[in-house]
């Protein structure tokens, strides 16, 4: 089961949430929360107080126990601008945007996560499972296909080679 929770109008530019939030995915909430306490960045108290409102969230709306709780993964999102203007020289003005973010986190249960993890796996084997003649096969026509595209084609089997020449106002080859 997902459990979420949202953060809007955070005044902090979602770039420098991100740099927060990636760090978060694939851990336990107990260890997000002690790496959240001591990571510098402004964004880390925000999302804290996130994690910590998703943690209450699962607790009290649906009984589950947060020592068995996961980041799944966290979104972090632009929100509204806040438009504001300094005066510059000769009296003109010059733009600021303090950006906002919407950030949402969602925790899941242990047990969730390892069945997740599975799918991966099954995933990652069918595509070992991929001869590698299939692979040389696609590529050699992809790469037929870009040289279609800029104007050479070179075949090996007994074909002729065309390239397409340039025009040179000054006589030389092109």
């Amino acid at each position: 089961m997902d459990i979420h929770a949202r953060l809007t109008l955070a005044r902090i530019a979602p770039r420098k949430m991100r740099l927060v939030a990636r760090t978060l995915p694939g851990l336990k909430a107990s260890d997000a929360e002690v790496r959240l306490q001591y990571l510098a960045p402004r964004g880390s108290q925000m999302l804290l107080k996130l994690l910590k409102s998703a943690i209450a969230n699962a607790k009290h709306n649906f009984e589950i126990d947060p020592k068995k709780l996961v980041v799944k993964e966290v979104r972090v999102g632009g929100g509204a601008k806040l438009k504001r203007f300094m005066p510059r020289s000769r009296g003109s003005a010059y733009r600021i945007e303090k950006k906002t973010s919407h950030v949402d986190l969602v925790l899941t249960d242990q047990e969730e996560a390892k069945k997740v993890g599975k799918k991966s796996e099954i995933i990652t084997r069918k595509v070992e499972e991929l001869t590698s003649d299939e692979l040389s096969q696609k590529g050699t026509e992809k790469n037929v296909e870009e040289e279609k595209n800029t104007g050479s084609v070179k075949k090996t089997s007994g074909q002729v080679k065309t390239e397409k020449q340039v025009f040179n106002r000054r006589g030389g080859e092109g």
